[in-house]
């Protein structure tokens, strides 16, 4: 993958602490790691921990919550599709590792990004990477899911946190949980999802949850257009 951020010979130093552990020791490992990261993310499924400093630093712990909002994809499939898409050439955290204890925990350490998503881009425009520039990000992000799409993978929620601009200016596609293999047919994307309710305090079926990732797409393009004015405000 073009402008790759973390060096080959981390990730092995990183496989190879994992792959050196029983299974208990492992668990042990990322609940530690757990303990000592700090929240750099959260959505309705799932919090991402990560460590500054440290063999992990260059990696990003995912912890889904108790009670998530939709539940889909196991953390295993997710793994399994994120991988899919990076080997792809689809610009995505490399998958490292998903795991699901006794107790019912689920985790699942990937890659960690050095940048935003487009929603904090939005809310905090100064942190933008000064490499950014709205229509060649756009063009790089189509290139993105149709790559995705060729490889038979379909995102289904493209929306403005799942999006990130990294140090380079480059669209990074984040969070496979809802991502699904198929041909892009309706079906694709009017499938039932099982979506908690706050009220009935329990699981229940709903349509209509799950995106179009091209419509998706072009809601996007003109969430970004603010970023443009933004550079031609920094420029003069």
């Amino acid at each position: 993958m073009e402008d790759f951020s973390i060096k080959p010979y981390e990730i092995k130093k990183i496989q190879k602490i994992l792959e050196t552990k029983e299974v208990e020791e492992l668990i042990e490992c990322l609940k530690t790691f757990e303990i000592h990261a700090k929240s750099i993310g959260e959505g309705g499924n799932a919090e991402i921990l990560a460590i500054e400093e440290g063999p992990f630093s260059k990696v990003c712990l995912k912890k889904v919550k108790e009670t998530p909002q939709l539940v889909y994809n196991t953390i295993d499939r997710e793994n399994e599709l994120q991988g899919k898409a990076h080997k792809a050439g689809v610009r995505t955290p490399l998958a490292l590792l998903s795991i699901e204890t006794e107790s019912g925990d689920e985790f699942f350490l990937m890659e960690k990004i050095d940048g935003i998503n487009v929603e904090e881009a939005l809310a905090q425009p100064s942190k933008v990477p000064d490499a950014f520039s709205n229509e060649p990000f756009m063009k790089d992000l189509d290139d993105q899911i149709k790559k995705m799409h060729n490889a038979g993978i379909y995102h289904r929620d493209l929306h403005v946190r799942n999006v990130m601009i990294d140090k380079a200016g480059q669209p990074v596609i984040i969070d496979f949980g809802t991502a699904v293999e198929g041909t892009g047919s309706d079906f694709t994307y009017e499938e039932l999802a099982t979506v908690y309710d706050e009220k009935k305090k329990g699981y229940t079926q709903v349509s209509g949850k799950f995106q179009d990732d091209l419509k998706m797409v072009r809601n996007l393009r003109s969430a970004i257009i603010p970023l443009a004015r933004r550079k031609l405000d920094k420029v003069e």
